[in-house]
């Protein structure tokens, strides 16, 4: 396992606080939210160690490092490219760790009624 499993693989949005690098501006926003008492939804998100451990243990790195250096393709290629990139992320699964933190979780909510998603 790499060194991205040590990072929060799970964050719950409960309003202890989380940022949108982490979390995206929706989860950090939903974050204050709680924070400030507004009733939201329990849940959580996948915060970006996540996404980072599942490119690692795919062995993404380098290939996601040679899209990003590469030129924009052509309009008539972007198509191809994007159809590339969905069955590559679509191919490799979600990692132990953070599939059995999404399993406690979701099954904690669960059993608390029903949930929003």
């Amino acid at each position: 396992m790499t060194a991205v499993a040590s990072g929060r693989l799970l964050i719950g949005l409960d309003g202890r606080g989380c940022s949108a690098a982490e979390v995206g501006g929706k989860g950090a926003g939903l974050d204050r939210l709680a924070a400030h008492g507004f009733p939201i939804p329990r849940s959580f998100a996948l915060p970006a160690d996540a996404y980072r451990l599942a490119v690692a243990e795919a062995g993404l790195e380098g290939w996601l490092a040679d899209i990003a250096l590469r030129p924009p393709p052509e309009p008539s290629l972007l198509d191809a490219e994007e159809a590339e990139i969905g069955e590559r992320f679509a191919a490799i699964g979600l990692p132990d760790p953070v599939e059995s933190q999404i399993v406690a979780a979701a099954t904690a909510l669960l059993r608390r009624g029903r949930v929003a998603v």
